[in-house]
């Protein structure tokens, strides 16, 4: 029988810690950039990286490292992306690595890390930190995104893993961290499990405050979606994608910044002549988001997987609230994003699959100079009070029992 996990009140401040994440450098958006902002917060020499080399996802990474930061990457051979069917043949050799992954965080551990801190979604890679922890009884601080779906809902072969080791795993961790106060609920009513909110923390020194740009009617409203388009969300783009092209009396144009691939896009109906796609690093990004008219996030309406549509929360929502650009919402009134967005009103909202009312809001949002204020103002003071990185920096080193005094400076107070 394994022990019983320590609490993080009853631990010591640990001096170093090792991040264990997929995707590092990081992709625009997603888990990633939650885990490159938050390392980079802490004084390089306290913390390692345990991550994938860029090959294994595509080569589609787009960001920098945190300077300094110790990084160790595992990778499958570049030979296996040429294969027939090379999607199912990486998700199966992703489990391979697994060994080489768990050695690398026992050489991190013996040499003075303290705490592992996992991120979910990121298997095989958080199998290996589970494995490593229950061997020297090191804590484990799982970083949850995403709620955990269902086992019967999982492709093979992380169906075997999430039957057999997801709760395992999750009930011997020293805490879990999750992103949203939506998936703590859900680990509350279905593991009956208590978890910590660490929410996206942004460096807001990237974003000046600003004011929305101001519209000339005779240009096109520019309509900026950027970050990873999960495939569960083509629905809810296309269909704003349609209503544009369907309504020429709105002159618009979509702009989609994004690492996934075009073919993908365009199979899915989302490369139109008034869509433009990009592959934009993260400056430039932060770039095209303030220079947006209108900023998009979208859930889906008829997802397979319903309780991670409801819980999700996108982390380029925060990006966005901090461009003072207004930000049009499309996802089901019942999922946790137009919850928030209707508790805080830094978005304009549509929360029904109807081309109608998205046209209705664009033009409002076009039209209304007085709303394109109000809502960018709201955003800007949501991200200041929810999301500023100092203050999600500290919450996270106390969380998993980390000493403050290896946060950097800036961050410290």
């Amino acid at each position: 029988m394994n022990p019983a996990p320590a609490s993080s009140s009853n631990l010591s401040p640990a001096q170093k810690w090792v991040a264990v994440t997929a995707y590092f450098p990081p992709t625009v958006g997603g888990s990633s950039t939650v885990a490159a902002n938050l390392i980079s917060t802490f004084q390089p020499a306290s913390v390692h990286v345990i991550s994938e080399r860029p090959a294994t996802i595509g080569g589609r990474h787009t960001a920098e490292p945190p300077p300094g930061v110790s990084i160790t990457r595992f990778g499958l051979p570049p030979t296996l992306h040429r294969l027939p069917f090379a999607r199912y043949w990486i998700r199966w050799g992703r489990y391979g690595l697994v060994p080489a992954v768990r050695r690398a965080i026992l050489q991190a551990l013996s040499q003075g890390a303290q705490r592992i801190v996992a991120w979910y979604p990121s298997w095989p890679f958080l199998l290996a930190a589970a494995q490593a922890a229950r061997q020297t009884r090191v804590p484990l601080f799982t970083y949850h995104m995403d709620a955990p779906i269902p086992w019967q809902q999982a492709p093979w072969p992380d169906r075997f893993f999430f039957r057999h080791r997801q709760l395992s795993i999750l009930q011997n961790a020293t805490a879990r961290l999750v992103i949203s106060e939506a998936l703590a609920e859900d680990f509350e009513e279905r593991f009956n499990l208590t978890s910590t909110v660490i929410r996206h923390g942004l460096d807001l020194r990237l974003y000046p405050a600003a004011n929305p740009e101001p519209l000339a009617s005779h240009n096109p409203l520019r309509i900026v979606h950027t970050g990873v388009v999960e495939h569960l969300q083509y629905e809810s783009l296309r269909r704003i994608i349609d209503a544009v092209a369907d309504h020429p009396g709105l002159r618009a144009e979509i702009v989609l910044s994004t690492p996934n691939r075009r073919e993908d896009l365009a199979a899915c109906g989302l490369d139109q002549p008034h869509v433009q796609i990009l592959a934009l690093p993260t400056h430039e990004v932060r770039n095209l988001q303030r220079s947006a008219h209108v900023l998009l996030a979208v859930l889906p309406f008829f997802g397979s997987i319903k309780k991670l549509d409801l819980t999700a929360f996108p982390t380029k929502l925060v990006e966005y609230m901090a461009a003072g650009v207004p930000i049009l919402v499309h996802a089901p009134p019942e999922s946790f994003l137009a919850k928030h967005v209707r508790r805080y009103r830094y978005a304009l909202s549509v929360d029904k699959p109807d081309p109608a009312a998205l046209i209705t809001a664009l033009k409002a949002l076009q039209e209304d100079a007085t709303l394109r204020h109000q809502l960018a103002r709201r955003a800007r003071h949501t991200a200041e009070e929810l999301y500023a990185l100092p203050r999600v920096a500290r919450a996270f080193a106390d969380a998993c029992a980390l000493s403050p005094s290896i946060l950097k400076p800036e961050f410290s107070s």
